[in-house]
């Protein structure tokens, strides 16, 4: 659901696309949050094995009432490849900023990473919209959705209380 209101927000930004970077050998990331609530959080190494949380609504299904369940996934090399293609667009501003035109407030935001350093991570906020963002915010999306795919075939190894 989050990731159909993510992609109809992208709708909103132009249409340039960036050159493909070379796919990374690093594990590849993402975190996404809002309102300071973790919505997704995970990784996928280049042997295609990783870690996705994500938060599920608490018993009174309010915003903040939430826990955080983990799964473990196993998708090969071919599926980092896909993954990592995904994030190429955004690998180009690792260690730097997105050139962003907030237009729209209070839009999740978060970290795409290839390594645990910040050269190797770019911050960003769907309420950036612009045509040269256009892709990374794409690439993103789908990126979410494939390891959500991934992810929800497998069981839930950890559950924890939500901050």
């Amino acid at each position: 659901m989050r990731s159909a209101m993510l992609l109809a927000m992208l709708a909103l930004s132009g249409c340039a696309t960036l050159p493909l970077a070379p796919a990374p050998t690093e594990p590849v990331g993402l975190t996404i949050k809002s309102w300071g609530k973790p919505l997704f959080d995970w990784t996928l190494g280049p042997d295609g094995t990783g870690v996705y949380t994500y938060a599920d609504e608490g018993p009174t299904k309010a915003f903040r009432d939430y826990v955080l369940k983990t799964k473990r996934i196993s998708v090969g090399r071919d599926g980092y490849a896909r993954l990592a293609a995904l994030l190429a667009p955004a690998r180009r501003y690792a260690g730097a900023t997105l050139p962003c035109q907030r237009t729209i407030t209070d839009m999740p935001y978060g970290v795409i990473s290839w390594g645990a350093t910040p050269d190797l991570q770019v911050k960003f906020d769907l309420g950036c919209q612009s045509a040269e963002i256009k892709p990374v915010h794409e690439g993103l999306v789908r990126a979410q959705d494939l390891m959500k795919s991934w992810a929800d075939a497998a069981p839930v190894v950890e559950t924890r209380p939500g901050s």
